[in-house]
């Protein structure tokens, strides 16, 4: 929930003057510095300048914070709303669904439009809330925001940067350099200093009473020019004949004498409306009269207003001032019960409304510490169903402060700690809850240590402390045991005693011997059964309880872990060759472990889609997927997933003949991390390093193809080819002869795209080797690569080729013709547009494309054309695409188009030849479109969802196809989706009136008429 007041300039309800010197003073350093940081306590009329000289002008952009926006999603929720009119771009942002991981790159995302805007200022009041923080639970909570701050004074010239803060905010990165520079300003006290004619002129405007210049000077002096005592002095003066002499003390003293003087003359029903709603930080009329148990506060808070007491007004809400608030606090605390009744009320507001860290802090200060942790324990399943960990740790963290948390919370801090893989802490909070709990806490928390234990890989020591328990424990911690103890043994390789044990403990749950657990405890169960199943490749079994499991998710509302039995399901599916299933289950599960904040996980997911990526041979995808997976790995302190990560990389780095790459990739990795499922590809990517370099070291290639073939059940298919490929080149190297040269067992798709990355090793033991002889003539193929869909990509032997946006687009011209050719005419028409030809450029920059990419090109008595021998060398894949299309019409084949289709054609090409790409783009999308249909057809009677998936996508590359919307709309209405029938209906009105049209009566006919369906069933 944003409180938008906090995004509107304050009206200060207390009478000020118009400090026209500094508002002029401030105008003018804005002009010369890029920040300009007002510094002083409290009171000293930081906020007050700051309003008077934002009421002004139109283009600023005000945030007050306080302690909450430490949290950087908070910090960027509030800033983004605030952005949306002055910056538009800032409108594509958001912070749903963001993995903290990516917060960095949004901060920078968000940085970089402002820097391209035009100009405006932001306004941060009350900086020091977010700076001065303790520590917090999640680490690095607000190092982001203060980096960002850094980004706009260094890099956005148009973006005035003005800030509040009782103290230096030094923690900015090169604050002190940028000062220096003279592109920070900083306005400290001293320049906020009420100067005497200032206080003669609030004297007489406010009160109409004349101080003469010695006194005003003496009243300076004696407040160090403190504009809240200056004030206050002030309002005293207006009932009393002279101003008090010798204030001493500190300002906080002052204050709370001079507002003594104010507070008592007040009718005591508006006293005590103060006192009472000083447990709140912020007043609005429905929080006050809940607060109160009344009806009459709008009238208190317009009663304050009129008085000019000393609040701010943003919007319809009104906050006291700091010290104003701590003194009518002091003043509540004089009746103990009622000020802890009035608390207690806070608490259940800010419970109420989801603001469970200032219900915990409510509680506390009413010393109702039961209360607070019974708050705390309401809400621990729904907080960590939606991964607001930061939330919840900072609530146990308060209750932590000064006292041991009660037992059950210290196992809920545990738990969460190791959500977030902060295993130390989640350790001391597993051994404090032993030590403090009774035996059957004592007893669980072991249990749980040996599972977190167990997923850091950790096996001994977890089996030592399951062994420590006795054999009778308690019915409710059976579920619990029996479920670690199984994981371990499937762990260790003991796959059917670990599945025997859990079916047991599952059939004692159903028979009513153990107490029925929630559905989390039951998912976790039918999950591991289902890894168990999956790895004695019982892949039927693995699959019923794996969907199990992904029901027992799904009831109990627990998206974040539900993460990993998706994961679990397109293993499965990629296991089966069901690769389009199985991208769909990690697509999903992707999307909900950063909606969710399930960092672990996503790792998990990321490793997957890399392993998918190889598999389809989209090795440039599965390279980056594997670069994601270490650093989100690295961040989260998971050595074998970083293991994991760097071996991927490693490895499609070498395929990609990027060798420079794979070096620095092999330098990273630390062999001991290694996991078991990355063993084989280890061994296999050393081995392949070793033989594509020059003078290969022969003996050194063996242990490790070896080591390669003992881990071959843990390779991918592809993998497994390459390692059959290095056994018989390595033979050759050794001068062995390879009579039993491996048979290829591949689907040829997978080879075709493997080969070409290995033509080396290919050409090295082509001559006696009939494998490598085949897999160079048969699938090594192409010496030149060209992509043109969805990206642009030219390599002639795996060198890339740099082409401008001319010279990419004049290949491709040619490309397209064929083995026919152009005409200089027609050649000159498509790629420059001119009705004029001019021979010169034509055939220089036909030279440059055949030079840059040594295809060669004829010129033929005016006809250009790529000589006929190069043909069976070339991969283009429009041509390809094309090709797959002709060839046959079924369901696979029209699949591996699909695949094959990158994105729109040629982009980045010469803006001179739009109008010859823009018909070939339409062309090639339009059959694109086509091909989607027809799988879309293909599928509606045995895999209706996927159906809907193609028909989709479809729908979201051309919205207009009115007949894609019609068979969409039917197919879902066939299922009960009506929900799927009204968005699709609305789909295809909103992209039709973009061309000035409506759908045809047939479709709006088929809606009323699904929608009547829909009404009669109801």
């Amino acid at each position: 929930m944003l409180f938008k007041q906090k995004l509107v300039v304050p009206t200060l309800a207390h009478s000020a003057i118009e400090r026209s010197g500094l508002i002029e003073q401030l105008d003018q350093t804005l002009e010369l510095c890029r920040a300009v940081i007002l510094t002083a306590p409290a009171g000293w009329g930081k906020t007050t300048l700051l309003s008077q000289w934002a009421s002004r002008r139109s283009t600023v952009i005000w945030y007050s914070l306080d302690r909450d926006d430490r949290d950087p999603y908070r910090f960027l929720a509030y800033l983004l709303s605030a952005l949306g009119e002055i910056v538009p771009k800032t409108n594509d942002f958001t912070v749903q669904n963001v993995q903290p991981q990516d917060l960095p790159e949004l901060f920078r995302k968000v940085a970089a439009a402002i820097a391209g805007a035009a100009a405006f200022t932001l306004v941060l009041d009350d900086l020091h809330t977010i700076t001065e923080q303790s520590t917090d639970p999640i680490p690095d909570a607000n190092v982001w925001i203060l980096d960002f701050l850094a980004l706009l004074i260094e890099y956005a010239p148009d973006c005035s940067l003005v800030v509040a803060s009782r103290t230096l905010p030094t923690a900015i990165p090169g604050l002190i350099r940028l000062a220096a520079q003279r592109r920070v300003a900083v306005f400290d006290h001293k320049a906020l200093q009420f100067q005497p004619g200032e206080v003669q002129h609030l004297a007489h405007r406010i009160h109409g009473i004349m101080i003469g210049q010695d006194q005003a000077q003496d009243l300076i002096r004696q407040l160090d020019g403190w504009a809240t005592g200056i004030v206050l002095a002030l309002d005293q003066l207006r009932d009393a004949q002279s101003l008090p002499t010798n204030y001493g003390g500190t300002t906080e003293q002052v204050y709370a004498f001079l507002v003594e003087q104010i507070i008592t003359p007040l009718p005591g029903d508006l006293q005590r409306f103060l006192e009472e709603t000083s447990v709140l930080d912020d007043l609005s009329p429905q929080r006050c009269d809940a607060l109160r148990e009344r009806s009459d506060s709008v009238h208190w808070l317009k009663e304050i207003n009129r008085r000019n007491l000393f609040t701010s007004r943003r919007g319809t809400w009104l906050s006291l001032h700091s010290l104003f608030r701590e003194f009518l606090r002091h003043r509540l605390s004089r009746d103990p019960e009622h000020e802890r009744e009035l608390l207690l009320r806070a608490a259940t507001i800010y419970a109420d409304e989801g603001d469970l860290e200032r219900a915990v802090e409510s509680y506390l200060e009413a010393a109702a510490r039961e209360q607070a942790y019974a708050v705390v324990r309401a809400a621990v399943t729904w907080l960590r169903h939606q991964s607001r960990q930061s939330t919840l740790l900072a609530c146990l963290d308060r209750l932590s402060h000064g006292q041991i948390l009660p037992p059950d919370l210290l196992l809920v801090q545990a738990q969460v700690y190791n959500d977030l893989a902060l295993w130390e802490r989640a350790d001391a909070s597993f051994q404090l809850a032993h030590i403090v709990g009774d035996q059957v806490i004592g007893w669980e928390a072991q249990i749980l240590r040996a599972e977190s234990l167990a997923l850091r890989g950790d096996i001994s020591t977890a089996q030592d402390l399951l062994a420590e328990l006795p054999t009778d424990i308690p019915p409710q911690l059976v579920l619990d045991y029996n479920r670690v103890t199984s994981r371990l043994a499937i762990q260790r390789g003991d796959l059917t005693g670990g599945i025997a044990r859990l079916e047991t403990i599952q059939k004692r749950v159903q028979q009513g011997d153990i107490p029925t657990p929630n559905s989390d405890k039951l998912a976790v169960v039918a999950d591991l059964i289902g890894i168990g199943y999956f790895m004695i490749e019982d892949l039927k079994n693995a699959l019923r309880y794996f969907q199990r499991a992904d029901t027992y998710w799904q009831a109990s509302g627990n998206l974040g872990r539900r993460v990993v039995t998706l994961n679990n399901l397109g293993l499965l599916a990629m296991k089966i060759g069901q690769t389009v299933d199985s991208r769909n289950a990690f697509a999903t599960a992707l999307a909900l472990a950063r909606e969710t904040g399930r960092r672990r996980e996503e790792v998990l997911v990321c490793w997957s889609l890399g392993d998918l990526d190889i598999i389809e041979g989209r090795f440039e995808a599965a390279h980056e997927r594997f670069i994601e997976t270490y650093t989100l790995a690295q961040r989260m302190n998971l050595p074998a997933a970083v293991a994991g990560g760097e071996i991927g990389a490693m490895w499609t780095a070498i395929i990609r003949d990027d060798l420079p790459a794979a070096l620095e990739w092999k330098q990273r990795v630390n062999p001991y991390a290694v996991p078991p499922e990355a063993q084989g590809r280890w061994a296999l990517a050393q081995g392949l390093l070793h033989l594509l370099q020059k003078g290969a070291d022969v003996a050194a290639i063996a242990p490790l193809l070896d080591e390669a073939q003992n881990a071959a059940a843990t390779l991918l298919p592809p993998e497994q080819a390459v390692l059959q490929i290095l056994q018989s080149a390595h033979k050759r190297l050794e001068g062995q002869a390879d009579d039993d040269a491996p048979t290829m067992d591949l689907p040829d798709t997978l080879l075709q795209r493997l080969a070409p990355r290995l033509r080396s090793v290919f050409e090295a033991t082509a001559s006696d080797l009939p494998l490598a002889h085949r897999m160079l003539t048969q699938f090594a193929g192409p010496r030149w690569d060209i992509v043109t869909l969805g990206q642009f990509r030219c390599r002639n032997d795996g060198i890339p080729c740099t082409l401008s946006a001319l010279h990419r687009t004049v290949l491709v011209r040619l490309l397209d013709a064929g083995l026919g050719g152009l005409d200089q005419e027609r050649l000159w028409e498509d790629v420059w547009d001119e009705e004029e030809i001019r021979l010169a450029a034509l055939r220089k920059a036909v030279s440059r494309v055949r030079d840059q990419t040594r295809l060669p090109i004829s010129i033929q008595a005016g006809h250009y054309s790529i000589a006929l021998d190069a043909w069976d060398f070339i991969a283009y894949d429009a041509h390809t695409f094309e090709r797959l299309l002709a060839e046959t019409a079924d369901k696979e084949a029209l699949k591996r188009a699909v695949e094959h289709y990158g994105g729109e054609f040629l982009p980045g090409a010469a803006l001179s030849a739009l109008r010859w790409v823009d018909a070939r783009r339409t062309y090639l999308q339009q059959r694109y479109l086509d091909v989607l249909e027809r799988l879309g057809s293909q599928h509606e009677a045995q895999d209706p969802g996927q159906a809907i998936y193609y028909y989709q996508r479809v729908l979201q590359i051309d919205g207009c196809r009115e007949q894609t919307a019609i068979q969409l709309m039917r197919l879902a209405a066939r299922f009960g989706n009506h929900t799927l029938v009204s968005a699709t209906f609305e789909q295809l009105t909103e992209a039709l009136r973009t061309i000035d049209a409506r759908p045809s009566t047939e479709i709006r006919t088929l809606h009323r008429e699904l929608l009547n369906v829909r009404a009669a069933q109801h």
